[in-house]
């Protein structure tokens, strides 16, 4: 839209060109392995499964598996565990 400042694009392992298949990975993991599993299956394509166990699905790539986590996190999130807290535990009030 004219007079509106350009949306910031965000740096990282997402940049072009894009790392190895293993680094995206790996950094997926890192950021995502508390609330969805990230399996590599036999066919060369990735299984991510929600931690609540509410659904499950196939990828052909790290690159797509980030954007799909991200859009099923934002249509339905998953409870990080310190989220759910621990009966008595004043410490565990949830993410900011």
């Amino acid at each position: 839209m004219a007079g509106q400042p350009e949306a910031a694009k965000a740096e990282g392992p997402w940049d072009d060109p894009p790392p190895p298949h293993g680094v995206l990975l790996a950094a997926l993991r890192w950021c995502w392995d508390s609330v969805y599993m990230i399996t590599e299956t036999g066919d060369g394509r990735l299984l991510i499964t929600r931690a609540d166990g509410r659904d499950s699905f196939h990828v052909a790539s790290p690159m797509e598996a980030r954007e799909a986590i991200i859009t099923d996190f934002a249509r339905c999130p998953v409870v990080w565990p310190f989220e759910a807290g621990v009966p008595g535990d004043s410490t565990a009030e949830g993410r900011p």
